[in-house]
């Protein structure tokens, strides 16, 4: 699974864990509809970092989480960049 789809799985899981449409969590993150968080958990667009602990607070998603993702996303990065 790559990890654009696993960030997308993060997101998606955490909002209906916490009971909300995508309108309820795209209006709670100051966004007008539901296509902003729509992108977001097909992997078409990311969501700002800025916006990651607020997220996270909504749908009391865990932070360490999301970051254990993205440390992996980095991770494959430098190696892909380093060994080719």
């Amino acid at each position: 699974m790559s990890y654009v789809r696993r960030e997308s799985l993060f997101f998606a899981a955490a909002r209906q864990k916490a009971g909300l449409t995508q309108q309820e969590l795209a209006k709670a993150l100051g966004h007008a509809n539901a296509q902003f968080v729509s992108n977001i958990e097909r992997g078409v667009s990311k969501l700002p970092n800025t916006s990651v602990r607020k997220f996270c607070e909504i749908t009391g998603a865990r932070l360490t989480t999301y970051a254990t993702i993205k440390l992996a996303q980095a991770r494959r990065y430098v190696r892909e960049e380093i060994y080719g």
